[in-house]
């Protein structure tokens, strides 16, 4: 939420009761927004605000200091009672897997903002199967070091709700993204697995210091939330020996999956379809299509990539015909993007319909025009 119109926007999409945030978070001052959003602040009683502008809205609860008509996060943990206690157990007898949980706002390359509906059986399912993937039920140890944000489901499923169904310890280098901080983080809190993008992964790579850095702990990591190149996995994996093990999870997915579609090689129970060839994991299948038609394609054919099971959203918040755009009559959701599907259940991403070049017939795909030029030695980043 960079202004406070967008911000105003967001609260009223989904009736929102509470804003839990910072005063400031980078160059985006919240505490000036909501103030000037909702004056009654000013004199509202902590708890109970009324707000003509965001009927909805009873509190702000800021994170880094004590403000009038707000509570601080620190008033709100320790006010619990045993009747809130009790009000908590009666919300957990009535509440189904498929209410929502999670509403999530996204705007992928498209630009305007879109409320994703995540149900609880969406986040944590993904987050149960993720857990599973990475060795989180086997592993001695697990100790994150999570350097991507909580408001993307990055850092909320494959974070916090991994944390909450398999017990793994998170590690927050810094309240916003530091590579200095990232590597420090890593060596004194043993980190056993790391996140981040690609771009994260680039900005450690180019690190002068980073050969003097003991990365002896880390074991494993993920990489998503946009293309992974094969030669950026190279450098990480021979170049800086990052991981004791060359083995860790490329992850594809968007956040109407909840997030994550495929991690690495599907072997989680997701059915992986294209012409008559079938792959069970969790429950969800792929497919491709040509875009155009819709018409099934054969394996190693690009083409758009749907996806239909337990991960899809419910649906995008109060925009039925959005939703409908997205989401076929039968449940299959249109990702938007190229990709094939091998014999074996690999699925290749070879980048956004919108991006591809049509140049007299011939398809030209920008990721593959970037992957060629990462192959020069002196080239950091494209």
């Amino acid at each position: 939420m960079e202004s406070p119109e967008m911000e105003n926007t967001s609260v009223l999409s989904v009736q929102c009761n509470a804003v839990v945030c910072p005063t400031q978070f980078k160059s985006q001052r919240f505490y000036d927004s909501l103030r000037q959003i909702c004056p009654e602040l000013n004199t509202s009683v902590s708890s109970n605000i009324k707000s003509a502008s965001l009927p909805d809205l009873r509190n702000v609860i800021v994170t880094d200091s004590k403000e009038s008509g707000m509570l601080h996060v620190d008033d709100v943990m320790h006010a619990a009672e045993s009747q809130h206690h009790h009000q908590l157990d009666i919300l957990q007898n009535i509440l189904h897997p498929e209410d929502p949980i999670n509403v999530q706002f996204t705007s992928g390359t498209t630009g305007n903002p879109k409320c994703v509906t995540l149900s609880h059986r969406n986040i944590v399912n993904n987050a149960y199967f993720i857990g599973l993937r990475m060795g989180y039920n086997w592993r001695a140890e697990v100790r994150v070091c999570v350097p991507v944000p909580m408001y993307h489901c990055f850092g909320s499923v494959l974070g916090g709700m991994c944390m909450a169904v398999h017990g793994i310890t998170l590690i927050y280098p810094s309240t916003t993204y530091d590579l200095q901080e990232n590597l420090k983080a890593i060596q004194k809190e043993k980190c056993t697995v790391i996140f981040g993008t690609p771009t994260m992964y680039i900005d450690l790579l180019n690190q002068e210091n980073i050969k003097d850095s003991n990365l002896s702990s880390l074991e494993t990591g993920i990489m998503g939330g946009s293309l992974c190149h094969p030669e950026i996995i190279r450098r990480v994996i021979n170049y800086m020996k990052l991981f004791l093990s060359p083995k860790y999870e490329l992850a594809y997915g968007t956040t109407e999956n909840s997030p994550l579609t495929f991690l690495g090689f599907p072997l989680d129970r997701l059915e992986v379809k294209t012409d008559s060839v079938g792959y069970i994991m969790d429950h969800t299948e792929a497919t491709v299509v040509e875009p155009s038609s819709g018409q099934l394609l054969p394996l190693g054919q690009p083409g758009e990539l749907l996806i239909r099971g337990y991960c899809v959203m419910q649906g995008y918040w109060d925009e039925p015909e959005r939703t409908q755009e997205s989401i076929s009559e039968d449940g299959w959701y249109k990702t938007g993007d190229i990709a094939s599907l091998n014999q074996n259940g690999y699925c290749r991403i070879k980048g956004r319909i919108k991006d591809m070049i049509d140049r007299g017939g011939e398809k030209i795909f920008p990721a593959e025009v970037e992957q060629f030029l990462y192959r020069h030695p002196k080239v950091k980043d494209v």
